[in-house]
């Protein structure tokens, strides 16, 4: 993403018409993610669209999600507050 795009992105949060957007939902990660946003090409929102090959990209994603847990498991208890935003 450009530094441009990124500008427009985060003013949008910073002075929130972002919330004037609908959003859809990662599957995995369960971000929420503007369908479109003034000034943004609607394309550049959703980063599976930066990939060629749509499949290796859930994959790839599955696999990240996969690494959370994983990490997660490792430290038990002491994370449980970032639980609640993670993977799961």
């Amino acid at each position: 993403i450009s530094i441009k795009d990124t500008r427009t992105i985060i003013d949008s949060i910073l002075n929130k018409t972002i919330n004037k957007s609908n959003f859809n939902k990662d599957d995995v990660f369960g971000l929420m993610i503007p369908e479109k946003l003034n000034g943004i090409e609607d394309h550049i929102l959703n980063p599976v669209n930066a990939w060629n090959d749509k499949d290796e990209f859930h994959l790839e994603s599955k696999k990240l999600s996969d690494l959370f847990k994983e990490n997660f498991i490792k430290y038990g208890n002491e994370v449980e507050y970032l639980k609640a935003g993670g993977p799961f």
